[in-house]
């Protein structure tokens, strides 16, 4: 089985190249491929706000030409839960939004991979990798002293989770169409500092505030449901897998 992974160098996509078990392609050297994985994509949306093209060719248009090369492969796409528009729990079918340039692109992107019969996966808010450039909640958490956290409710998404999922899909074509990603199960930003801090027992500062400011209206309106998941592949609890990744891990110097 040939597999081409796209992306292969940012926070979700170094993680499924280190993390997969199988050997993947990360640039087009082969006539045709089994599957493309797409991990690519620009996610910071205020920058997708000043930067249309930019976030057009990220998010979209990028994927679409290498699918396009590759017709006959079996699509598997990440896109967002920043797409919802919903209030409180969104599952697969509830109303999205296209009043960004990050969730336009990002449902352009989903609407291209359902026409080819393939899955996008609609990931919660990821941890459980290197961050990089790009500093994740659990490392502002691990890593700072003082943290200003909200009560607004999202769905903590380990790496490790997304991984099995993808494992899954390879092996099994288990889903198509949309489908939402993450741990079972989901939190307030300040529940899940919470469960970190006491895991590792650090001692910090925390002030909490009711809503961080963000540019886009539907920051806080949901969280999502990830029933269709549960029904195949059954992933543990946010709370029991983030402990895993923390114990697993040694941050005893943060404390």
């Amino acid at each position: 089985m040939k597999i081409l992974l796209l992306g292969s160098t940012g926070y979700l996509g170094s993680y499924l190249f280190r993390n997969l078990e199988i050997d993947v392609d990360t640039s087009p050297n082969s006539s045709a491929y089994d599957i493309l994985i797409n991990c690519t994509g620009l996610p910071h949306l205020e920058t997708c706000q000043s930067d249309e093209t930019r976030s057009e060719i990220s998010n979209y248009l990028y994927f679409k030409k290498i699918a396009d090369a590759y017709p006959n492969s079996h699509l598997i796409s990440f896109s967002s839960y920043y797409v919802y528009d919903s209030d409180m729990i969104a599952d697969e079918f509830a109303c999205t939004t296209d009043r960004y340039n990050y969730t336009r692109h990002k449902l352009l992107c989903e609407k291209f991979v359902q026409a080819r019969n393939g899955v996008s996966f609609r990931l919660g808010k990821l941890y459980g990798g290197l961050a990089g450039s790009q500093k994740k909640l659990l490392d502002s958490i691990i890593q700072e002293r003082t943290l200003t956290v909200d009560h607004v409710l999202f769905n903590p998404t380990s790496l490790r989770t997304v991984s099995s999922v993808v494992r899954k899909q390879i092996r099994d074509r288990a889903f198509n169409g949309v489908v939402n990603l993450s741990d079972a199960g989901y939190c307030s930003h300040f529940q899940f500092a919470s469960r970190a801090i006491s895991t590792l027992k650090l001692i910090r500062q925390v002030e909490v505030i009711e809503r961080l400011d963000r540019d886009f209206h539907n920051y806080g309106k949901f969280c999502m449901s990830t029933s269709l998941l549960n029904s195949v592949c059954k992933p543990e609890r946010w709370e029991v897998e983030l402990d895993k990744f923390l114990l697993e891990n040694n941050y005893v110097k943060y404390r």
